[in-house]
């Protein structure tokens, strides 16, 4: 099995990190759980597209050897998130 990150786009708009693999086990020793929160966030972000880009380059150039991508649920995260944007503009 091979070394995975998977990036996820929760509602607040912060990417996190989801581990699994063979790391995974040491990430749960480190962190109490194989998902953590990155540096990064959409919150603010216009340029969706290339910010999305940089972000996953980043995290793959610091992970060699370990395959990282979007979840392929990313589409309706990023929905959620911008969902609850507008939602706390219309208050």
């Amino acid at each position: 099995m091979q070394n995975k990150i998977t990036l996820e786009i929760e509602p607040t708009g912060q990417i996190v990190a989801k581990f699994s693999g063979p790391h995974s086990e040491r990430v749960q020793q480190l962190f109490n759980g194989t998902r953590i929160p990155t540096p990064w966030t959409f919150s603010g972000v216009r340029e969706v597209e290339h910010f999305g880009a940089k972000v996953i380059t980043a995290i793959r150039v610091k992970n060699p050897g370990v395959e990282v991508n979007w979840s392929d649920e990313r589409c309706e995260q990023f929905t959620a998130f911008k969902f609850l944007q507008l939602a706390k503009v219309g208050r």
